[in-house]
């Protein structure tokens, strides 16, 4: 049929929270048109006050019967203005106002074969993020499909106000791959637009979907160092071995510089998937961002399970406090800054020395450690001066001045 052009009392109006490709929105009726002020729904639409989402004349098609609360289908026109409050009894609007929308690209597979859908997004903190979820989902099944055990890689890419740019990469596998991808991007959009630190504003969306018919990830099994005593600064080969889903196992070896400032004595390396290294530095290092700024770079430092990360920590009394790692702290600095007014200080027994990412072709699970033992090659301390009637000493042999070297 032919969705009407123009608002009266008694015709339907949607609320409109995606449009595009994937068409959303709630759909009621109208109360009255004052001029170019619309009442309408006769109830809250999500109870949030002061809103601002697109207003557009709508078609009903049918009603479903159902005991305990019947429904109607509808089919949504053009554009006709914006709500703009939503009240206890009604939401209001005003014809020829316009409500911005966020831009969504969803991309699903790659080559000739993709698709790509694009959508405009409610600007709504409260439920942008699961607007993004669900239409990242409706693209994936529209394109193939979403259930079964599958394989799913994602990239999404955020652009925020203020030119900032956060772009991350995240793997997925087994039956509810497409429904943990859903969620990981609800879960990031959700603290982008919700965090209490800034009020940031999504300017865009940009998600690649990459699809395997099954799942793809690999065990990490073991890792083994070829040598177990180290200097600093050194170049060390690791081994990682690992068995991927219905295959051969296989090994994958990688160099990384050790820090040219490690202490003697033990250094382990937590070896594993990004995301499980990831848990571990957080654990370690359990800081909390004060700023948006800190928070940024936090989002923009989390790992892939398609990476194999070696995250080297050695013992070390430190503080995290006002969102910054501070390690290695003498004890009277410590116990200043653990006895400040505001306190917040939380103490560290470890200290993280360097984080090393290695990409791979498939996406991986596992955490093992490797524990190494540092020796440094300390400088020979001066000799005191000898007493003027002193006897000279015999040479020493090269076996005793290595001795006295190391």
């Amino acid at each position: 049929g032919a969705v009407p052009a123009r608002l009266e009392p008694g015709a339907a109006v949607g609320a409109v929270m995606i449009d595009g490709d994937l068409r959303l929105a709630a759909t009621g009726t109208v109360t009255d048109v004052d001029g170019e002020r619309v009442l309408a729904f006769g109830h809250p639409f999500l109870g949030l006050g002061p809103i601002r989402v697109p207003m557009a004349t709508a078609e009903i098609v049918t009603v479903v019967s159902n005991q305990y609360s019947s429904f109607k289908l509808s089919n949504l026109g053009t554009a006709v203005g914006a709500f703009e409050q939503d009240r206890a009894a009604g939401i209001q609007g005003r014809l020829g106002a316009t409500a911005p929308m966020i831009p969504l690209t969803v991309r699903v597979g790659s080559g000739p074969e993709a698709r790509t859908f694009r959508m405009r997004l409610a600007d709504v903190p409260q439920y942008t993020p699961l607007l993004l979820a669900t239409s990242a989902l409706g693209g994936l099944e529209a394109a193939t499909y979403i259930g079964g055990a599958q394989g799913l890689d994602l990239s999404a890419r955020f652009r925020l106000s203020g030119g900032r740019e956060l772009e991350l990469r995240q793997s997925f596998a087994g039956d509810g791959a497409a429904i943990q991808g859903a969620t990981f991007l609800l879960a990031v959009a959700s603290y982008l637009v919700q965090n209490p630190l800034e009020r940031i504003a999504l300017e865009g969306v940009d998600v690649e979907l990459g699809q395997q018919a099954e799942p793809r990830s690999a065990q990490l099994v073991g890792a083994h160092a070829e040598r177990t005593v180290v200097r600093p600064g050194e170049r060390l080969t690791l081994n990682v071995d690992l068995v991927p889903y219905r295959g051969a196992p296989f090994r994958r070896s990688f160099q990384l510089d050790l820090p040219e400032d490690l202490p003697a004595g033990r250094y382990s390396l937590l070896v594993g998937d990004g995301t499980s290294v990831d848990a571990a530095r957080f654990a370690i290092e359990p800081v909390e961002p004060v700023t948006f700024a800190q928070a940024f770079e936090l989002l923009g430092s989390l790992h892939s399970r398609r990476d194999i990360v070696a995250l080297g920590v050695y013992g070390g009394q430190g503080l995290a406090i006002a969102g910054e790692v501070l390690p290695r702290l003498p004890a009277s600095v410590r116990s200043l800054w653990a006895g400040t007014p505001t306190g917040g200080a939380v103490p560290l027994k470890l200290a993280v020395a360097q984080r090393h990412r290695e990409p791979v072709d498939l996406p991986v699970e596992g955490l093992v450690r490797v524990d190494l033992e540092v020796r440094r090659r300390e400088p020979l301390a001066p000799a005191p001066p000898a007493p003027a009637d002193a006897a000279e000493p015999d040479a020493a042999s090269p076996q005793e001045a290595g001795e006295k070297g190391r």
